[in-house]
């Protein structure tokens, strides 16, 4: 019997030693478990960091991408500025020959229209230049013709002679030529 019982305390010993080390691995297989899921909320953890970190690069040079097309449109903008008022000189530029060509047209049109009014004034001066001429010349005529007449007077003009017996005081009459002597009567004969 005390053999029976020592056997029994030391199967008992032995069962409790069991229980214990089946309570032990249960502890040992719930920490891995935990440890394990822990593991894999790690490496999620670590995967949503590893996206979170991509996107965050990808945001990174779209925003660099986003500052570099921002420059190009302001200096675009400048660009167009520029141009625009290049446009607006080489506008003004072109009203200002535009009315330098409409005053010159009317400078040329005035200068015309002064030389017209030369030439006509010219023209009447030389035809009243020769309007005189023409009434000098007939001056001249006509004074060459009292001159002749006065010539001719002149040389018909009696001379005086004393009184005598068959003549008188009075002037001799002009011989008024015949029919042989047509210049007689000029006193040409």
């Amino acid at each position: 019997m005390a053999q029976l019982v020592n056997q029994l305390a030391h199967q008992y010993l032995q069962v409790k030693a069991l229980q214990r080390l089946y309570q032990l691995a249960n502890q040992l297989q719930l920490q891995s478990v935990q440890a394990t899921t822990q593991v894999a909320v790690q490496v999620q953890q670590a995967q949503a960091m590893a996206q979170l970190v991509n996107q965050l690069a990808h945001q990174y040079l779209q925003v660099k991408a986003l500052q570099h097309l921002y420059q190009q449109a302001n200096q675009l903008q400048l660009q167009s500025a520029q141009a625009t008022t290049q446009v607006v000189v080489q506008v003004q530029q072109v009203q200002a020959m535009v009315q330098g060509n409409a005053s010159t047209s009317a400078s040329t049109s005035a200068s015309l229209s002064n030389s017209v009014s030369a030439s006509i004034s010219t023209s009447e001066s030389v035809s009243t230049s020769t309007s005189l001429s023409d009434s000098a010349s007939t001056s001249a005529s006509l004074s060459d013709s009292a001159s002749i007449s006065s010539a001719l007077n002149h040389s018909q003009a009696p001379a005086q002679q004393p009184a005598g017996p068959g003549r008188s005081n009075g002037r001799k009459l002009p011989n008024t030529g015949t029919a042989s002597n047509q210049f007689a009567g000029l006193g040409l004969e």
